[in-house]
């Protein structure tokens, strides 16, 4: 027993002081960002025009169900087979859009401006297309008591005077946005937003990158709370 020896304290480690080391350092980075001498008016837009872009695909996502369901009658079953239909014509053509991006070139022909503005006017068609117009309308399905399905007037106060189209109307402006919009605009803004930030050390960079980033992740939480 007297042989042995008490063993060493080791020392923790100051928590701390560590913690306050990470936020000296954060602070500092954030810091040069304000430094940056960017057009910080264009540089808020772009996230903005990133949020609205995301917004659109997580509530969308949310609320199409039960828009097919008060709108068309349609149950769960159907819903489903619309859907994926609509889904497998989506993925064709975003991936034959991609190949076309990436083996022809599109992006060292096209400005990833004019890209950016034909994503717009792809939704702004949509848009139209799915408008009920009088002359291209009819009512909403009754409410099904025994089925449970079409325009509930005790939920929904404007299901008697609102107007629908076909249904054909509004999956191909979902496929149309889904396949060639939403691409269009994310690979336009992603580019866009790394010509205005320019050439900027790697740290400043990554952290510029980071807030356009929070950005969509923010927007993928509310979108589905909005869409509710």
């Amino acid at each position: 027993m007297f042989l042995l020896k008490d063993t060493e304290v080791v020392e923790e480690p100051n928590h701390g002081a560590s913690s306050k080391l990470s936020s000296a350092s954060i602070k500092e980075q954030f810091g040069r960002v304000r430094k940056l001498n960017l057009p910080w008016i264009i540089v808020a837009l772009a996230v903005f025009e990133k949020m609205v872009a995301t917004v659109y695909v997580s509530t969308m996502g949310v609320v199409i169900g039960p828009m097919m369901t008060a709108m068309y009658a349609l149950d769960g079953l159907q819903i489903v087979l619309v859907l994926g239909i609509s889904q497998i014509v989506v993925g064709i053509l975003a991936v034959g859009f991609a190949l076309a991006f990436a083996l022809c070139k599109i992006g060292n022909r096209i400005s990833c401006r004019v890209l950016f503005v034909f994503s717009n006017m792809v939704m702004v068609l949509g848009y139209l297309i799915s408008y009920p117009f009088p002359f291209d309308s009819s009512p909403l399905q009754r409410f099904n008591e025994t089925t449970g399905l079409g325009c509930d007037p005790s939920e929904y106060s404007w299901c008697d005077s609102q107007l629908v189209v076909s249904i054909i109307p509004l999956v191909i402006t979902l496929i149309l946005s889904n396949a060639l919009a939403l691409p269009s605009a994310g690979l336009s803004l992603d580019t866009i937003y790394s010509k205005i930030i320019g050439n900027i050390d790697q740290v400043t960079q990554n952290i510029m990158q980071a807030i356009f980033v929070v950005s969509e992740d923010i927007m993928l939480i509310v979108g589905p709370i909005y869409g509710t």
